[in-house]
């Protein structure tokens, strides 16, 4: 079984200013693995060790500074990486990542996609479920736990009510929850090994050809605390007040 593990570089939203024009002002060193997808490359490596996995592939869209993190990401037990070659990854939309990452299974033609379920700058939990229908291929969204039970794997989804379990076929893919497992830390072994490991670069353009529309960053601040709290008393005093703010707007 081949899985292919996208993985994406995000602002660290702790450690960014804007500058007085309202540009994103950058530090260097504060970019970092989306958590999401770091919990699903430890999934793949992890299933590696109760199943028959033979190749471990991530992927990502980005440029040059990308290399470091899937350098990391071989250290972790990646054996693969692609790079898709763009100097503007931060402005896809969701829809444009997903035919992105169709393309790269077209060529790559794994058994099992492994992914975040969203990252943790926009928040969209978009890219599984549009992959899942461009590849119509069977999705299991914000795993939990992942087990491999009678030669076949199943996977948890936590639901408001309790928890589904899914017997889960292949080809397909499983975006994971932060809840799935710790990534561990790569030791200097790792390290080392990741060095000698294959990294592709592919231009972006041999995939995508063209975009009609973009994401466009205009400002990056943090939101001021209210200084106000109102306590109530039961759920009709909420839906009393949440009447009125809708009537005044």
């Amino acid at each position: 079984m081949k899985i292919l593990v996208p993985q994406k570089l995000i602002l660290d939203l702790a450690n960014v200013e804007s500058d007085s024009q309202k540009t994103p002002r950058v530090f260097a060193g504060n970019k970092i693995v989306n958590p999401f997808c770091a919990v699903a490359l430890e999934a793949a490596v992890r299933l590696r060790e109760i199943t028959s996995v033979s190749e471990i592939v991530v992927v990502t869209i980005g440029d040059a500074e990308s290399h470091k993190m899937l350098g990391r990401s071989l250290a972790a037990g990646a054996d693969r990486a692609l790079l898709i070659d763009t100097k503007d990854a931060d402005s896809f939309l969701p829809l444009d990542l997903a035919k992105l990452l169709s393309k790269v299974v077209s060529l790559e033609k794994p058994d099992l996609i492994l992914m975040g379920r969203q990252g943790v700058d926009y928040d969209n939990n978009q890219v599984g479920q549009m992959l899942s229908a461009l590849l119509d291929w069977p999705l299991i969204n914000s795993a939990s736990k992942i087990s491999m039970i009678d030669g076949r794997i199943n996977v948890e989804h936590e639901l408001d009510e309790g928890v589904q379990v899914h017997a889960f076929p292949v080809p397909g893919i499983i975006t994971v929850s932060l809840l799935l497992n710790d990534p561990r830390l790569p030791g200097l072994p790792d390290i080392m090994k990741a060095r000698t490991k294959p990294l592709t670069t592919i231009a972006c353009e041999q995939l995508l050809h063209q975009r009609k529309r973009h994401i466009e960053v205009m400002d990056i601040f943090t939101s001021q605390r209210s200084g106000s709290l109102t306590m109530l008393d039961d759920i009709k005093g909420l839906a009393d007040v949440i009447r009125a703010h809708a009537q005044r707007h």
